[in-house]
């Protein structure tokens, strides 16, 4: 995300995700926006669904990098053979808020030099809790 968007927003954008996705209340609105809304289907983007939640920079500038990064997971493999990163996030997403069992979602990234594509895993990911979550990861550079 470094030649997106300055460094300064990524830690907000990210701290906004996963308090969006978050147990309790936020968890419950976003399952009830997707069953109303379907805003992670096929018909509808990364950024988009996005740009409809409110989960982007205030800043213009930042705001563009947000979502050309989201555009751009469409050339990111994934974890899953065949599918890009931004079908793969957008996939995961509907499964989980659609599902009775939904997680709550943890946000993260990994270098690119790490790994090229998306993470999909669960597990524990805050030291502080063992509360189990969708943990989505994204290669930046």
């Amino acid at each position: 995300m470094g030649k997106l968007m300055l460094d300064r927003y990524v830690g907000d954008i990210q701290a906004e995700l996963n308090f969006r996705f978050s147990p309790g209340d936020p968890l419950k609105e976003m399952i009830a926006l997707q069953r109303e809304f379907a805003m992670f289907s096929n018909s509808h983007t990364l950024m988009s669904a996005a740009a409809l939640l409110n989960l982007a920079p205030s800043d213009p500038a930042a705001r563009r990098g947000w979502f050309t990064f989201l555009a751009n997971l469409r050339r990111v493999p994934s974890d899953r053979a065949g599918v890009n990163g931004h079908n793969r996030i957008r996939s995961v997403l509907r499964t989980n808020l659609l599902s009775p069992g939904a997680k709550p979602v943890h946000f993260t990234h990994h270098s690119v030099q790490e790994n090229r594509g998306v993470l999909v895993s669960t597990g524990a990911p805050l030291v502080f809790s063992r509360r189990q979550y969708l943990i989505i990861s994204a290669p930046v550079t």
